[in-house]
């Protein structure tokens, strides 16, 4: 399993706090990073040659759907980047503000297959506006964007960082959490909870 962020380089300080949360309590393949700066992560890079975990920084391409987005709505979408890995495995993604408190050996033995290649928790309330603007399944079905669990290479038939921006653009006035409801919307039948 490989951590995943996205961020850009103001918050840095915030993840190298989360980052050493999570490799404390779990190994890790490698430490990705998705960022739209050239400048390097050195905080971030020191953890993980600390932890011995490979570190990878991920630039985003210019090429990249979110910047079809306005600038100020761009850094909520980082995170649909950070969904487009090349390396065939499964992702663990994180905010920068997540902390781990226990052992997550649970997730590397969680079945992520063809139908279900996501898994995140529930929003832990019912969201009834988020339900039923977005067609889920119960109020229960709505995650949280910040933390989840997918397989690269099962994820890209149902998803990608183009699908997600697309939806977002076309169908802003039911995204009143932006990616969050894009990812969650486009998503629907396919998250383990």
């Amino acid at each position: 399993m490989h951590l995943l962020l996205a961020l850009d380089k103001s918050f840095e300080h915030l993840a190298a706090v989360a980052v050493t949360s999570f490799l404390l309590h779990s190994s890790f393949e490698s430490l990705v990073i998705v960022s739209p700066e050239s400048e390097k992560f050195e905080k971030l890079e020191y953890i993980a040659y600390e932890f011995d975990v490979p570190f990878v920084h991920q630039m985003l391409e210019e090429t990249s759907a979110l910047y079809r987005l306005p600038k100020d709505v761009q850094p909520y979408f980082y995170c649909i980047e950070a969904l487009n890995q090349v390396i065939p495995g499964r992702y663990l993604y994180i905010d920068a503000d997540t902390l781990c408190v226990a052992d997550l050996h649970l997730l590397t033995k969680l079945e992520l297959n063809f139908n279900t290649p996501f898994a995140a928790c529930s929003h832990g309330r019912p969201m009834p506006d988020r339900s039923l603007i977005l067609n889920l399944e119960s109020p229960f079905h709505y995650f949280n964007a910040g933390i989840f669990l997918f397989d690269s290479e099962l994820l890209k038939k149902y998803l990608s960082p183009s699908m997600v921006v697309d939806f977002y653009l076309k169908n802003q006035c039911l995204c009143r959490f932006r990616e969050q409801c894009s990812i969650n919307a486009l998503l629907r039948g396919h998250v383990q909870f």
